[in-house]
Parts: structure tokens; C-alpha cells; sequence
């Protein structure tokens, strides 16, 4: 949970980072069904070092992030760990604005152009998926450094690449592939099922395995008298 970034959002703009954030929770949890903690840019900041307590980090938000953050996440992959960041514009500047951009090649062996005009990815063929529609904005990745390509756009450009850093790996996707709309389509659905397990994180945890009962779910109560001009709408969520 990189509050770094996701407190870069003017109130009323788009919360993009959030709902990456919120997406990346339900593919990980719902969907892949595995089992994890959320960490914060604070907590990364204290910690001495992360490859103490964790094996795989996942990152889905990333362009604005301190410095000593950044660094630290660097050694993470050094030393072991998996990287795996949603982010194409992870590590572009620190919180004053400075270009950090080297620390992304540095880490992730690419460098990040333009937006590309991709619509389409099509994972690697061990992956056994169809092609999966993006919905947000995709850019092109320029390996600098040998790098795996686990997925390329119909443009037969990188979409996710995989970088081996030390005795680690930091893997880079070319689009927010954690989307909010990606959440409730079967393809996307069944390329994290395979993808998540393929990174080493293990899955079928049974505590997803469960149904709300009926009665906590909440019902429109009934109203009373009527509505002279027809037009009543139940107001939830912040929306009508």
C-alpha cells in the first residue's frame, strides 16, 4: 500500500491509485485465493531491511515513492526476493519531483517510452490463456539488460517483463493490469489464477471459501407513502 503515491491524488481526480490498489487486493485474495499483509511506505521506511520477512512484494502502485523506499526495494530483489510491480511509471520521481527514473532501469532492465496504442496481451504460451483485453493506458517497454518476456501487446512489444536482479527477480507489467474492469472478466480472472502460483506465491487458502448469509446482506427497506413524481433512487455507496 504505497501511501507515497496514492496521497499524490488531488481530492477531486480520478483515484486511479486507489482502485489499482483495491484490484490488486481482490485478485490476490478472491480470485488467486491466496493469503497475504499489506505493507505501507512507513513500515518500509523503519524496517532495517524486507528480505527478512518477505518473499514476494507486490506493488501496484509506484511512481511517486522516497528515495530510501526505492533503495530498499532494490536490495529487496538483490538479496532474493520477487518484485512484482503493476506500475509501467514505478520509481519515476521521489517526492519533491526529482527524476528517479534510473533506479526503475536499474531494477527492472527496462526503460519506459510513450504510451503504446496496444489493446491486447497475449501471455506466454505456458500460461494457456486467451488474449486479454486492457482497458487503461499501456507504454513500451525497451529491455537495457536481458530481461524474460512473460506476456507481449498485439504490437509484439514487452507487456510484462521479468528482470533477475542478484538472487532475485523483479517483474514490471506495461499497464495497470490490475484494472478495476479486469476484476469481472473471466480471461483476466484465469491469467491470475495462473500467474500468481507461476511467481511462487502459494494459493487455495479455504478462508475464501465462504458465502454471506442472506440476512446480512442489505436489502432496500420498504418505503412509505409514494413517490408523486416517480422518480425516487436509493442513494448508496455515493451513488444513486
Amino acid at each position: 500500500y504505497n501511501d507515497d503515491t496514492i496521497a499524490s491524488r488531488p481530492h477531486d481526480n480520478p483515484d486511479l491509485y486507489g482502485q489499482v490498489t483495491q484490484a490488486c487486493y481482490t485478485f490476490l485474495g478472491p480470485v488467486a485465493t491466496t493469503w497475504f499483509r499489506f505493507i505501507d511506505s512507513g513500515q518500509i521506511a523503519k524496517w532495517p531491511t524486507l528480505r527478512d520477512q518477505f518473499d514476494i512484494i507486490y506493488l501496484p502502485a509506484a511512481r511517486y515513492l522516497r528515495p530510501e523506499i526505492t533503495a530498499k526495494l532494490h536490495a529487496f530483489v538483490k538479496s532474493g526476493g520477487t518484485l512484482i510491480c503493476s506500475d509501467p511509471e514505478a520509481f519515476q520521481t521521489d517526492l519533491w519531483g526529482n527524476d528517479t527514473s534510473h533506479w526503475r532501469t536499474a531494477t527492472f532492465g527496462v526503460t519506459v517510452e510513450a504510451a503504446s496504442p496496444a489493446r491486447h496481451i497475449q501471455p506466454t504460451a505456458a500460461a494457456k490463456i486467451q488474449s486479454l483485453p486492457i482497458h487503461g493506458p499501456a507504454f513500451r517497454l525497451t529491455p537495457q539488460k536481458p530481461v524474460e518476456i512473460l506476456a507481449t501487446f498485439d504490437d509484439g512489444t514487452p507487456a510484462i517483463t521479468s528482470h533477475k536482479l542478484g538472487t532475485g527477480r523483479a517483474v514490471l507489467f506495461a499497464s495497470h493490469l490490475f484494472w478495476p474492469t479486469h476484476v469481472a472478466e473471466p480471461q483476466w480472472r484465469a491469467f491470475f489464477q495462473w500467474f500468481v502460483p507461476h511467481m511462487g506465491t502459494p494459493d487455495s487458502f479455504d478462508i475464501w471459501n465462504f458465502k454471506l448469509p442472506e440476512n446480512l446482506i442489505w436489502q432496500e427497506p420498504p418505503q412509505h407513502g409514494s413517490c408523486l413524481t416517480n422518480n425516487r433512487v436509493v442513494w448508496r455507496d455515493d451513488r444513486p
